[in-house]
């Protein structure tokens, strides 16, 4: 057997000579080397692999597709990425998707994330390990291979990697969830320099949809509020009159209700890592009046008797019936039940707002992070608004004039 072997010397030359079955090969320098398998000619790229002080290759096309020189100009690719990426020379030492998505999610969990945050990457987990395989390394995953795994992803070729009981498809806002999640995995790898460049900066991930929602106005509230169970009573009106989420209410204590200052302060959960104060919600007429209620309740033949002491504002019962409770309280109303119960309440608070307080304030109050959140997700436009249109958008000079020292000078 022979090969033919090209040396690339520091000005990009080489110099071809006919070997036997030995390769002397540099320590240092990648050569081009002619194979031939099945009686077939290819072009290989060798090199020597001091961290495992083996000799690798890798193939670079057919002789009969590809030139010499062709085949030079892949080499020389070869090169410039073991400059940029040494680890690429010694492919045991960069991790496989495997291998990388266990560390990723056991330090996720190690940083205290919340479970439904950890049920989506390992979601994403099983999608990318579906498509690529656990034995894929890092650095081979290109731009073009996070695109087939978007577009199998649409075509719901990848759904039973999601592992859910009724065989549910990714719907447009699933796929877009998960690509944000395969962005910020591929993020973090290329911060810890495992990955010469990032295939997901520019894979121009979509924003994610605005759903379309149901507000609930005030007798379909309160209509809702007077049929419910007493334990779920406050947590209704904290989500609905203060845009409260489900968490955030069911911990909320009394210490949190300021009735002196008209607000309520808490750290939100959901956003503790990036809240650096305590957020200040206010309250309204009608919730201070229910909360002033249960903080004072009276029994029969003793008034002014406290009938807890745990410290919550929303009874501990609430979180295990709450939906059940919603249900046959929508049933009592006779309210049909809407999807999300809860947060579609938050939404309905917060769209009211909206029409009150100027949007940096309403971001505020929402525990938003993000003035585009409030915006698009939580404020609706409404038929009422086209009334606001209607109006009289310029008065006559006479009565008004823009300028007033025109008006004196006339």
């Amino acid at each position: 057997m022979t090969e033919r072997i090209l040396r690339r010397n520091t000005f990009g030359l080489g110099t071809a000579r006919e070997v036997g079955t030995e390769i002397f090969m540099s320590r240092h320098a990648i050569t081009l080397v002619k194979r031939n398998a099945g009686g077939i000619a290819y072009w290989d790229a060798r090199w020597y692999d001091p961290t495992a002080g083996k000799r690798r290759g890798r193939s670079i096309g057919r002789c009969d597709k590809l030139s010499k020189r062709q085949a030079q100009k892949l080499l020389s690719r070869i090169e410039v990425e073991f400059e940029h990426d040494p680890r690429a020379r010694s492919p045991e030492t960069i991790p496989t998707l495997g291998e990388w998505l266990e560390l990723l999610i056991q330090r996720k969990r190690a940083a205290g994330r919340k479970p439904k945050t950890m049920r989506d990457y390992d979601i994403t987990k099983r999608l990318l390990i579906r498509h690529f395989g656990s034995d894929r390394r890092l650095n081979t995953i290109t731009k073009f291979d996070l695109e087939q795994f978007r577009v199998r992803l649409a075509q719901h070729k990848l759904h039973d990697a999601l592992n859910n009981k009724n065989h549910r498809r990714a719907n447009a806002v699933s796929v877009v969830k998960y690509m944000r999640l395969v962005a910020a995995i591929f993020n973090e790898a290329f911060d810890d320099d495992l990955m010469p460049r990032n295939p997901t900066k520019k894979l121009g991930l979509p924003q994610s949809p605005a759903s379309t929602w149901r507000k609930i106005d005030a007798d379909e509230f309160w209509k809702l509020y007077n049929a419910a169970h007493e334990s779920l009573k406050p947590l209704l009106a904290l989500c609905r009159l203060a845009a409260l989420r489900y968490s955030d209410a069911l911990g909320l204590r009394w210490s949190n209700v300021r009735f002196d200052e008209g607000v309520l302060t808490f750290r939100p959960m959901k956003v503790e890592r990036f809240a650096k104060v305590d957020a200040r919600v206010p309250i309204c007429a009608e919730l201070r009046t229910i909360l002033e209620e249960l903080r004072h309740p009276t029994l029969p033949g003793l008034p002014g008797a406290a009938i807890r002491i745990d410290g919550y504002v929303v009874p501990r019962d609430a979180p295990k019936q709450g939906y059940e409770q919603f249900k046959q309280a929508c049933k009592r109303a006779g309210l049909e039940p809407w999807s999300k119960p809860f947060h579609t309440l938050r939404k309905s608070c917060i769209d009211d707002w909206a029409r009150l307080a100027p949007p940096n304030v309403v971001m505020e109050w929402a525990t938003h992070t993000t003035l585009s959140t409030t915006m698009k997700y939580y404020a609706k436009v409404h038929r009422a608004d086209e009334s606001l249109g209607q109006m009289q958008l310029l008065r006559p000079q006479t009565q008004q004039p823009i300028l007033p020292w025109v008006a004196a000078a006339q």
